[in-house]
């Protein structure tokens, strides 16, 4: 999770739903359809979500996603209905881009860590 350089948007917008989906385990499909006001940031932070044959599944946030989650929201101006992790497009991402975005991420990692060229990373899909 340190590799995204938090110093240019374009990591700090890939940092954020990648801790957010290592934190909860939120499913790739849960994630990527997962709207801004599924995520209450207040006392008792969570993310909920429509998962796996569509029960609702509410999942409790970290202190590490609620220092990330609040700047990465102001930065982009969302509204309650906007997706959490849009596409360029501000559609959803699809199953290709996010395995995509955290195969290289995790190529990155590989060069820190050299364990991890050996390891097959993916998302967890809802299949």
């Amino acid at each position: 999770m340190a590799i995204p350089n938090q110093a240019t948007s374009v990591c700090r917008r890939d940092h954020a739903p990648l801790l957010l989906a290592a934190q909860t385990g939120l499913r790739q499909s849960e994630l990527t359809g997962l709207r801004c006001r599924g995520v209450l940031l207040g006392a008792s932070p969570y993310a909920r979500c429509h998962g796996k044959g569509r029960k609702e599944r509410c999942t409790p946030l970290t202190r590490q996603t609620l220092e990330v989650l609040p700047a990465w929201l102001m930065q982009r101006h969302v509204t309650p209905d906007d997706l959490l992790v849009p596409s360029r497009d501000r559609c959803r991402l699809s199953p290709d881009a996010c395995q995509r975005l955290l195969h290289n991420y995790a190529i990155v990692a590989s060069r820190h860590k050299p364990s991890l060229a050996d390891k097959t990373v993916t998302p967890i899909s809802s299949a």
